[in-house]
């Protein structure tokens, strides 16, 4: 939206200078200017339509590879894979050794005999 304004304001104001100002004033500079800055935009501009040819080019480089790649996947039918041996179990630990229940104590034994 700023851009369209800027640009109303320019035209304006190029079309008030050369009204006000005549063109015979200012015309001589403009061709001068205009003959000054012509070739380096036209170099820029080329070199900018350069680039992108480069890259289109290889974009379509990229494509019709990916399209033979996609076109030979589709083509092979794919190979069932080997069935993987089962892993083997990693080894338990020993079990610690259980706890022996406490024996009752046993009956103290009397002695008979002579006292």
């Amino acid at each position: 939206m700023i851009a369209l304004l800027v640009g109303i304001v320019f035209f304006v104001l190029g079309v008030l200078s050369l009204a006000v100002f005549g063109a015979h004033g200012w015309w001589p500079w403009f061709i001068v200017v205009l003959k000054g800055s012509l070739p380096p935009i036209a170099i820029l501009s080329g070199l900018a339509a350069l680039a992108l040819g480069i890259s289109q080019v290889k974009d379509k480089a990229a494509a019709k590879k990916e399209e033979k790649e996609m076109a030979a996947e589709e083509a092979e039918p794919e190979a069932p894979k080997p069935a993987e041996p089962p892993k083997p179990e990693p080894p338990k630990p020993p079990e610690p050794p259980k706890p022996e229940a406490p024996k009752p104590p046993e009956p103290e034994k009397k002695e008979e005999g002579g006292q």
